[in-house]
């Protein structure tokens, strides 16, 4: 509206200094002010254009965990249910947290996670199996297992880092005695439709 009232009154005053005669003047003032109707329509269809253009991007933008908190104190009893009644390992051996202090809680999609460390040993096995978990949080407050990723070694850390899930742990070499990992490994996953995915 501002640039319209500034156009009109600079179209009337070079028509005042140019010409002396009202009829042009009045052309003149018509002149600039309909072009500035059409300055102002412009401006603001380009507006609603761009906010248009930036709302989309938003929405389709690759979507990251936020709120990410560590350490935090956890309902283990809950954790422990949940990882009990996660059918795909439980065919095999019971999982049961393996440090409560050692896990990383965050949102994604508008849902509550957890990451922990959980271990399991086959009945009549010489072996323990380890696992990084995904737990779902829901809307209830319920502890839901989601997925399970397998590793060997000794879990040194969980932290979220541009928007992936970092597992930090020592593998084994290949020269490595079963008690002493030495290798450091690092994998990567992201969330992908309720599972860890490997990036």
């Amino acid at each position: 509206m501002l640039m319209m009232i500034i156009a009109v009154v600079i179209g009337v005053l070079i028509a005042l200094v140019i010409y002396n005669n009202p009829e042009i003047i009045i052309d003149l003032a018509k002149l600039a002010f309909y072009g500035a109707i059409g300055i102002g329509a412009i401006f603001i269809l380009v507006m609603i254009y761009f906010s248009i253009f930036e709302s989309g991007s938003k929405t389709t933008s690759k979507m990251i965990p936020v709120n990410v908190k560590s350490g935090q104190s956890l309902a283990a009893e809950s954790v422990n249910l949940a990882l009990s009644q996660y059918e795909p390992i439980n065919k095999q051996c019971t999982q049961e947290l393996t440090n409560k202090h050692l896990h990383t809680a965050f949102e994604f999609n508008f849902k509550k996670y957890l990451i922990v460390e959980s271990s399991c040993t086959p009945q009549g096995g010489n072996q323990n199996f380890d696992y990084i978990n995904l737990i779902e949080i829901d809307s209830s407050g319920k502890f839901i297992e989601r997925d399970a990723i397998n590793f060997r070694g000794i879990l040194n850390s969980v932290n979220i880092e541009n928007g992936f899930i970092n597992i930090r742990y020592a593998g084994y070499a290949a020269n490595d005695p079963k008690c002493c990992p030495s290798l450091a490994t690092i994998e990567k996953y992201e969330i992908f439709d309720n599972r860890l995915v490997k990036k």
